[in-house]
């Protein structure tokens, strides 16, 4: 993974060290990618080019997240709960989409099962 010196990494940056040893690549998203591959999201579901099939574990997510300013200048938020509800399926797919977005570019044809789906 690159250095990340100038990064502040939250609780799971200490496993880092523990994939690099074993060769595993983890790509590291700052807070501020962090506040676009959620702003990206929302688009994407804003414009219907992206939904979900009633997981149960997203809809909760959904239905519990809330937008918490990270850079209120340059419009950055990202997802927050707003009690014990677990967003980790929304933060996922979050990521997922960006790393898709970022690698491709492209929007791949809608399939019958999974979480994201893009058409």
């Amino acid at each position: 993974f690159p250095s990340h010196d100038n990064m502040q990494i939250g609780p799971a940056g200490l496993l880092l060290p523990a994939f690099s040893e074993r060769g595993i690549h983890v790509d590291v998203v700052s807070m501020r990618e962090y506040g676009h591959a959620c702003a990206l999201l929302k688009q994407n579901v804003d414009e219907g080019v992206l939904w979900h099939k009633e997981q149960s574990g997203l809809t909760a997510a959904l239905e519990a997240a809330r937008k918490r300013d990270l850079d209120r200048d340059a419009g950055l938020w990202a997802w927050h709960r707003r009690d014990s509800t677990d967003i980790t399926p929304l933060v996922a797919s979050t990521l997922a989409v960006f790393a898709h977005a970022r690698t491709s570019g492209k929007k791949p044809e809608p399939e019958s099962s999974g979480v994201v789906f893009f058409r």
